[in-house]
């Protein structure tokens, strides 16, 4: 499954997986059915896991898309503090980082790559001591 997630409410995590081949619009609808699960309370940060992403599209209306969403985070029901995005190798680093940038200019929500699943956990909050096991991540010594 290209796009799957988990919510933790008790800590205020939704834990996303990407991979394989993916068009940004196919990340926008999931993080969209990801926030209107029942579950989801506000305030949830998110945690973004897309180093089995092997490609990810991005074409004019796309960005276009991703630039309306941001603008309208503010009313989003649940709306995060912040999105930690943990991305390994190229092209999907450099694609991400620009996404990046382009949120940081328009989103309430602080956004952030990291290449350590242990520092974005720091990011959204969390201890990487623990909970690093929690999401599937090596323990952190």
């Amino acid at each position: 499954m290209p796009c799957r997630y988990t919510l933790h409410p008790d800590i205020g995590i939704l834990h996303c997986r990407f991979s394989g081949h993916l068009h940004l619009d196919d990340i926008l609808g999931f993080v969209d059915r990801a926030l209107h699960d029942p579950g989801h309370r506000d305030g949830t940060n998110i945690l973004a896991d897309a180093r089995a992403l092997t490609r990810l599209d991005i074409d004019g209306p796309a960005q276009r898309r991703l630039s309306d969403r941001l603008v309208a985070l503010e009313r989003w029901r649940g709306m995060p503090r912040s999105c930690a995005i943990i991305a390994a190798g190229e092209p999907v680093w450099s694609l991400v980082g620009s996404i990046v940038a382009t949120t940081s200019l328009e989103s309430p929500v602080v956004f952030d790559r990291f290449r350590n699943p242990a520092v974005a956990l720091a990011f959204v909050g969390l201890n990487p001591r623990l909970h690093s096991d929690r999401f599937g991540y090596l323990p952190v010594p």
